[in-house]
């Protein structure tokens, strides 16, 4: 699990997902870059502790506890998850047994066409196949520490699952999201600056285009209803598409279990936002 939180906080909403995977995993590796450790009475929730400098965002702390593992071969697979959601919302076991996924050597919860088509890396894994054949040691051998966030996504998130494709590996996703239609340029930029230079009115086209095909964001009840447990932080703190949201909390009031006063406690924190 890879985890960064501005003031230094393991918060109870992470506390609550490492409990839900405590159950599912025998092994969990919590690798930080802003806390010195968990809380007191929490530290059983995590087998190893990692805290390392703040560099090359959620694949360099990935790549961190990746390494650390001894003797990769013989998990059936490894899963790597951070702290930009909030859940999960029912047994996570329900996921690791999704029929979905059941001939993949590598799986995420859902996929996206921001871009280009990829798995998106909030919540993936590699199974023992890429394991044991040194395919999974050979991709995070490549990651390198880059220092902006759109070259770590563009370098490593967004071509990871064509990479063990491309070696004849089976990649699926939870929630396969359906190719969205194309969106014309005038639409998606509405509102833009006619004076702007034309490179600052195609990285906003890419922005607003990436936003609103993000099926986290976009697609959220959707892909819950496909089996995904999860919403994204970024959906209920930025609200990028400008959602109604309290369509969110109806829904996990009237269909799960799960204490969304630590989702507004969090967005108080972080965001100034009462939910």
């Amino acid at each position: 699990m890879a985890h960064y939180d501005r003031d230094g906080l393991v918060d109870p909403h992470v506390l609550y997902s490492l409990k839900a995977y405590r159950s599912a995993f025998t092994h969990i590796t919590f690798v930080s870059v802003s806390a010195d450790r968990l809380p007191p009475g929490y530290e059983s929730l995590a087998d190893t502790f990692i805290k390392r400098d703040n560099i090359g965002y959620d694949f360099g702390s990935w790549k961190v506890g990746f390494n650390a593992l001894t003797a990769k071969d013989q998990f059936v697979e490894i899963v790597f998850v951070n702290d930009s959601i909030y859940g999960p919302f029912f047994d996570i076991e329900h996921i690791l047994l999704s029929p979905n996924i059941k001939d993949a050597d590598f799986w995420g919860l859902t996929s996206s066409h921001e871009l280009a088509w990829h798995i998106q890396s909030f919540f993936f894994a590699m199974r023992r196949g890429l394991l044991s054949c040194g395919a999974a040691q050979r991709w995070w051998d490549s990651v390198r520490p880059l220092e902006r966030k759109d070259e770590i996504i563009n370098r490593y998130e967004i071509p990871m699952a064509d990479y063990f494709l491309q070696q004849r590996h089976a990649t699926k996703a939870i929630y396969m999201t359906p190719v969205p239609a194309r969106i014309p340029w005038a639409t998606i930029c509405s509102g833009c600056d006619v004076r702007a230079p034309l490179q600052s009115a195609r990285q906003l086209y890419y922005n607003r285009l990436a936003t609103i095909t993000n099926p986290m964001i976009v697609q959220w009840r959707t892909a819950i209803d496909a089996g995904v447990p999860f919403v994204k932080v970024e959906l209920l703190r930025d609200n990028p598409c400008g959602l109604p949201l309290r369509p969110v909390f109806d829904y996990l009031h009237r269909h799960t279990r799960y204490p969304t006063e630590l989702i507004s406690a969090h967005l108080r924190r972080v965001a100034g936002i009462s939910a």
